[in-house]
Formats: C-alpha cells, sequence, structure tokens
C-alpha cells in the first residue's frame, strides 16, 4: 500500500487531536446532553474517546449508507405481523375447539379423541410459538448492539416464524379437514344406522376371511423344513446280538406332504472286547432307513502289550428315507453286539430328524 505525504499528515493531526482530548476531556462527562445510543460505537453505555478514536481510524472511508432507523421500524413491523398472524390462528384454533366440543357422539369418540389430541398438540405449538415471540421480543431491546448481529436475527426470526406459521396453518387445515369429515359421518350415521351395521358386518366379514387366510398360510409354511431332536446323557448297555431299541433315541414327526427324511445320530460309544463291533440301525416304523446296518468301529491302542479298546469315542452317521408319504412317522435307533457274551457301552447320544421337500 502507497501512502502518500498528505495522508501521513492527516492521520498524525488526528492522532495528536485525540491525544489532547485524552488529557482535556475528564473520564465522566459533565454535560447535559442526552445519551444517544446510536453515537455509542462500542456499545459500552457511555460516549467517550474510544469512540472518537474508533471513528477516527475510519476517517476517510466511504460506502453504502443505512438507514438504522428504517432497519429497525421494519423489523418491529414484521414481528407485529406475526403477532397478528398468530392471533388469528389462535382464533382459529378456539373456534374448532368449540365445533368438536359440540360433536359428543358415542360412536365417534375415537375420532373426537384423536382431534382433541390434535387440538392439544396445536395448542402446544401455539404456546411454543407465543414463547418463542416472547422471546423475540426481550431480544429486540438489545437491537441496539451489532449491525451485522440484528440482519443475522432478523433472518433467523423470518425464517423461524415463516415455517412454523406455515406448519401450523398445515395442522389447522388439516383439522378443518378431518373436522369437516367427522361432520360427514355423522350426519350419514344420523341418516341411516342400517348402513352403519352392514358396514360393521362387512368389516366383520372380512376380518373373518383375513384370519382365515392367514391360518392357511400358517398351515402351508409351518412345516417349511420342519425337525424334531432327543437326547440323553444317560449310560446304557446291551449283550444281545439282535437288534433292540435304543432308549432314549425315538421320535416322531409329522410332515404334510412327501419328503425325504434324514435321520442324524450322534453317540459316544465302545465295547469291552476290542475284537467285536456295535451294530446300528435306524427305522421309520417298520421300515430300515437307508443305507442300512452300519458298525461303530472300536478305537484300539496297545497297552501293557495287549490290544485293548479305548473307553468311550465319539461316533456320527446320517442315514435316510426318500419320498416318504405325508402324516406320522416314528423314528427308532435299534443296536446290537457282534458276539454274545460281550458288552456294548453307550451314553451322551442325539437323534435329529429333519424333512425336506422331496
Amino acid at each position: 500500500m502507497i501512502i502518500n505525504k498528505h495522508s501521513k499528515t492527516t492521520v498524525l493531526t488526528i492522532f495528536l487531536l485525540s491525544a489532547m482530548l485524552l488529557l482535556i476531556i475528564p473520564t465522566h462527562s459533565s454535560s447535559t446532553m442526552t445519551y444517544d445510543t446510536w453515537a455509542d460505537i462500542n456499545d459500552d453505555g457511555k460516549i467517550d474517546v474510544k469512540d472518537i478514536a474508533y471513528v477516527s481510524r475510519l476517517f476517510g472511508t466511504a460506502g453504502d449508507n443505512l438507514n438504522k432507523t428504517e432497519l429497525l421500524y421494519n423489523a418491529s413491523s414484521t414481528l407485529r405481523e406475526y403477532l397478528l398472524k398468530i392471533d388469528e390462528l389462535n382464533s382459529s384454533v378456539i373456534d374448532l375447539q368449540h365445533k368438536v366440543d359440540n360433536l359428543n357422539y358415542t360412536n365417534l369418540m375415537p375420532f373426537i379423541d384423536d382431534l382433541n389430541a390434535s387440538l392439544l398438540e396445536l395448542q402446544s405449538d401455539v404456546s411454543n410459538l407465543n414463547t418463542t415471540v416472547s422471546q423475540l421480543q426481550s431480544d429486540n431491546t438489545g437491537l441496539h448492539g451489532s449491525l451485522n448481529q440484528l440482519r443475522s436475527d432478523v433472518t433467523i426470526i423470518n425464517s423461524t416464524l415463516s415455517s412454523r406459521i406455515d406448519l401450523l396453518e398445515a395442522r389447522v387445515s388439516s383439522l378443518e379437514t378431518r373436522v369437516a369429515t367427522i361432520e360427514a359421518a355423522i350426519t350419514q350415521l344420523q341418516a341411516s344406522d342400517a348402513i352403519q351395521q352392514l358396514e360393521i358386518d362387512s368389516l366383520n366379514s372380512s376380518l373373518t376371511s383375513l384370519s382365515e387366510r392367514v391360518s392357511a398360510i400358517e398351515a402351508n409354511y409351518s412345516y417349511a423344513i420342519p425337525l424334531v431332536v432327543t437326547s440323553s446323557t444317560a449310560e446304557i448297555t446291551t449283550t444281545g446280538t439282535g437288534f433292540v431299541s435304543m432308549p432314549g433315541m425315538s421320535v416322531t414327526i409329522n410332515p404334510n406332504r412327501t419328503s425325504t427324511l434324514l435321520i442324524l445320530l450322534s453317540v459316544e460309544a465302545y465295547t469291552d472286547d476290542p475284537a467285536e463291533r456295535i451294530w446300528i440301525r435306524a427305522m421309520d416304523g417298520g421300515n430300515t432307513a437307508s443305507p442300512g446296518d452300519i458298525c461303530l468301529t472300536p478305537t484300539l491302542s496297545w497297552w501293557n502289550g495287549d490290544l485293548q479298546s479305548l473307553r468311550y469315542c465319539a461316533y456320527s452317521y446320517v442315514f435316510f428315507r426318500s419320498s416318504v408319504g405325508a402324516g406320522t412317522h416314528t423314528i427308532n435307533i435299534l443296536w446290537r453286539i457282534e458276539a454274545l457274551g460281550k458288552t456294548g457301552y453307550a451314553r451322551n447320544r442325539t437323534l435329529t430328524v429333519i424333512t425336506l421337500p422331496a
């Protein structure tokens, strides 16, 4: 920035005048002039050399002139317009409340309760709006501060009040529509109770039909992938070479269509002779599930020079039956030992049966 000699002289002169004023003018003026808030540049409640210093720093600048009085007048005018609109809306709410009070029909109590709830909400919004306006009125006393803050506050007030009034007007319109609907319903109800009864009967019939359809849907999909599970932890033994039922390993399932049965068996077992095995068979009623009989091969180890069966080991197998018909199916697990005089042991066993669409 280039400062010419004349500008330097002007600034120096203003500085010297300000310094002289600091020495001459007392801290608290005894002037009889009335305090002017527009001349109080820094808004500290008094007009002193600080205000003069601020103006001197801006000496020689230029810009658009702003009529502060007109701005305050316009803000006050806008606020009065909003207050008038609020009074009109309050009048509309009171009128609607009177209409609602006159609609005292038993059959329309749900509509009236809903309407009263809407009115309460509307009154709450009006109260909140009044509170906001009161706050705005209180804030109006501080408009003598920063001009830029005043512009921002006016913009915020306009936006807030406009949106809330639009919302309030929309709710009033909706409320008026609902009142008109209720009045029309009252007229129709008074004209013909028989029509209302027919509508109630039709509604009941529709509800019954809907209930039947829901039941049908539930019946169709309740067995989308049906399964049953049973388990036991009790230790059991068998010494026979003929198949017998394994205790606790029997379930019943009822597919509602032709299905494939998956029969899953998990069991801990062992024999007292490592040379002997346990045989397992899955039955669907009187039918043997595929692939037929399977054996649980003992897990062996050498101990002190002898080949011995380990204690309990876990085994699992999946049996199946294809294209079984709908209805009740009882699944039973059978077992036997391979040779007489030997003993088979079992515990911790689970039987799971799943039906899948064939």
